[in-house]
């Protein structure tokens, strides 16, 4: 990390250091939560001890690892009394669960997800990875006073770090840790010369946001060591990934020191980490990035400790889009490698520039995913092809998402040189994990007929064998990805809970999508069944089923689209909000949806506090509105006294259709819609959600929810 780069984390450190935060206001209404799993893995076959740290966890019953194949007891709970809790500066992580994890010999290894459960309650899922390598672990941190500060605190600087001292290890092996404030850890083993050691550190990828922790992740730096204290290797990253990895060939025989600590010497409980040490295998490098659907792919292999050069791929037909693998070496899998999956046709890069020279461009047909390298530093791949007078094509290229280092510049310009086009980055707000995006798009409509060329480079002016991409060209494909939030629910039996679908369209589309149950567990109902047209995120009800569920349901949902006369299916992904230091939101995918039904049975309130009283829309449905005008939608308000304070706000609705007005009449509420006609076509069709509430009579009553069905609309001329 530079000088300048470390001096400007520092001062924002400082900075929101003393500054509130919405974040932490917020975190003390939260439902049960979770913050850190210590350590965050196990091995196969073994029994260890783990410390879970979160907020209201008070009453946990049940530890959840997703995949099977592992047995939790829980043998402790800690939780501070009120006068620890005063002190405490982070409520967010000051309970803690400590249980014993037992794995089975035969457990699937590989990244799991854990989570805590109550009898009224189930938390966020967190990283747990279960290996095959011994495992050494530092004692947990459990001294509530050790939480110092709210915002991961910084120490003076270097000349007061607290250097721990070396604590022997044998490798392979992992290493678990947390780094406290100004603290520096310290591993000794001995080694030969000529290993090939791969030292990766795991800590981002465990705990991807923390919302107080600028700048937003446990930024860890990784050094190594000689016996006389010469340092052969430093890291805080690998590539573009916060999480540091060495690799390194030993010298000569004798001992080395690995060092980690936080980049400008912050540190608090949560800063966990795992660091992997041996001559395990590590791939570097893949090429091609991806391949066809359906089809076996021959991959060439570059890293450490490979068995083999090369790999076969067969992606057995799946839906386009990016899917791991791995590589096994002694029984031992290498880390995760990602592979893109396409259905259009797929050439190699000809490299016509070192036969033809510099302004020779490959000649291409479309639509193609053209796989190549920018192979030096200021290298320009070009391609042409011919286009016809407003004709829209796409350029996208996929390499910074699938672990190339390549930043990547389009450029898109005529047969007379003129520029048409250019693109550098293109945020993929489906990539929840991605903190720096740097894959280019351009979607553009031809200007004229004739031969145009598309020219690719690195915007850092670098190159290798090793910045390898996918570029597609082709007319816009309409397509989408789907998120449902949160990934942990609690329900009443036959309650209702709201949750959060959001749609990340690609390529222009902006048709309706419809929502159902994939395979429902008896019981469970959806409210809405749908994704309106050109909204992009939806509130639904899923409705529980009568009765209680000792466990934690997984439950699916499944999205279809018609798209070009074909339907499309996508399945919807669970995911979390994250908060990154502070206001950067990342919808982070995670492995299920669970749901806890848990409590009495839900009866309709009747108290004096709340009342929950159904709207009746008494309007034709659909309701029409003119492209670019206006349209009435009455509701029926039951009750005379609600119409006058009513507040009614759409939840869901089509860029371009807005609230123009809202007049309450005796016992009906008048609505005026009004639609922006530069929006949305007219034919355009879909369904409007609408939060309607009103406050209680005073402010110690709680407001009445009014529940509006959802609403059918279509855009006419």
């Amino acid at each position: 990390m530079n000088a300048l780069r470390t001096q400007l984390l520092i001062c924002l450190a400082a900075a929101l250091a003393s500054a509130p935060t919405t974040w932490a206001q917020n975190m003390q209404t939260q439902a049960m939560s979770i913050g850190y799993v210590y350590p965050a893995g196990a091995r196969r076959g073994a029994t260890s001890e783990h410390v879970i740290a979160g907020q209201k966890l008070a009453g946990a019953s049940s530890v959840y690892v997703s995949g099977g194949g592992v047995t939790a007891k829980i043998t402790d709970f800690i939780a501070p009394d009120k006068k620890q809790l005063r002190r405490t500066a982070n409520p967010a992580i000051c309970n803690l669960v400590v249980c014993s994890l037992t794995i089975d010999p035969d457990a699937k290894p590989g990244k799991r997800e854990i989570r805590v459960g109550t009898k009224t309650g189930l938390s966020n899922p967190l990283v747990f990875e279960i290996g095959e390598l011994p495992e050494f672990s530092e004692e947990p941190r459990k001294q509530f006073t050790q939480q110092l500060s709210l915002v991961a605190r910084t120490a003076v600087g270097p000349k007061k770090a607290k250097i721990r001292p070396d604590i022997a290890v044998t490798f392979p092996a992992v290493v678990n840790g947390q780094i406290l404030p100004g603290e520096v850890d310290r591993y000794r083993f001995k080694a030969r010369r000529g290993q090939k050691l791969v030292i990766a550190v795991s800590a981002q990828e465990l705990i991807p946001f923390i919302a107080d922790a600028v700048p937003g992740w446990f930024q860890a730096t990784l050094s190594l060591y000689d016996a006389h204290g010469n340092e052969l290797a430093y890291a805080d990253d690998y590539r573009f990934a916060p999480d540091p990895i060495i690799l390194s060939e030993i010298p000569a025989d004798g001992e080395y020191v690995i060092e980690i600590k936080d980049s400008i010497y912050r540190g608090r409980e949560d800063f966990v980490y795992r660091i992997m040490i041996g001559e395990e295998p590590f791939v570097t490098d893949i090429f091609p990035l991806g391949g066809p659907s359906g089809a076996t792919t021959t991959v060439e292999l570059d890293g450490w400790n490979l068995p083999q050069k090369q790999l076969e791929l067969n992606d057995q037909g799946r839906n386009p889009g990016i899917y791991p693998f791995w590589i096994s070496l002694k029984g031992h899998a290498s880390h995760f490698i990602p592979f893109a999956v396409n259905n259009l046709p797929e050439i190699l890069d000809a490299e016509t520039e070192s036969k033809q020279g510099n302004n020779a461009a490959q000649s291409v047909s479309l639509p193609v995913i053209i796989n190549g390298r920018i192979d030096r530093s200021d290298d320009v791949d070009a391609f042409s092809f011919t286009g016809e007078t407003g004709q829209e094509i796409v350029a996208e290229v996929q390499a910074r998402r699938l672990n190339s280092p390549l930043d990547s510049a389009l450029r898109l310009i005529d047969d007379n040189g003129n520029e048409i086009a250019f693109n550098d980055d293109s945020i993929d707000t489906a990539a929840g994990l991605v903190t720096h995006h740097a894959d280019s798009y351009m979607r553009v409509k031809l200007p004229k007929s004739g031969t145009y060329r598309v020219e690719l480079r690195d915007t850092q002016h670098q190159g290798g064998p090793n910045f390898a991409y996918r570029l597609r060209l082709s007319q816009p494909i309409p397509d989408f990805a789907l998120r449902v939030t949160p990934s942990a629910i609690t329900a009443r039996p036959g309650g209702k809970t709201p949750v959060s679908v959001r749609a990340f369209r690609q390529d222009g589309f902006d048709g309706e999508i419809s929502i159902a149950l994939k395979n429902p567990a008896a019981g469970f109902e959806l409210s809405q069944t749908s994704v309106p047209a050109g909204a992009n995120e939806v509130e639904l009800e899923l409705s529980a089923p009568s009765s209680p569920s000792s466990e934690p349901i997984t439950v699916a949902l499944v999205g279809r689209a018609m798209i070009n006369g074909r339907q499309m299916v996508r399945d919807v992904v669970p995911a979390d909000d994250r908060t990154q230091a502070f206001v950067i939101q990342h919808v982070v995918p995670s492995e299920e949806l669970k749901v806890l039904v848990a409590g009495s049975k839900f009866q309709p309130s009747k108290g004096k506090n709340t009342r929950t009283i159904p709207f009746e829309v008494i309007s034709d449905l659909p309701i029409k509105i003119p492209a670019g005008g206006t349209a009435e939608l009455k509701l029926d308000a039951t009750a005379k006294y609600l119409a006058a304070k009513t507040k009614l706000k759409l939840l869901s609705a089509p860029k371009g259709i807005t609230i123009k007005k809202v007049t309450p009449s005796d016992d009906t509420i008048h609505i005026v819609l009004a639609d922006d006609a530069t929006k949305l076509e007219p034919g355009s069709k879909g369904q409007l959600t609408l939060n309607a509430e009103r406050p209680g009579k005073s402010k110690s009553k709680k407001k009445v929810l009014i529940t509006v069905p959802p609403i059918p609309f279509e855009i006419t001329r």
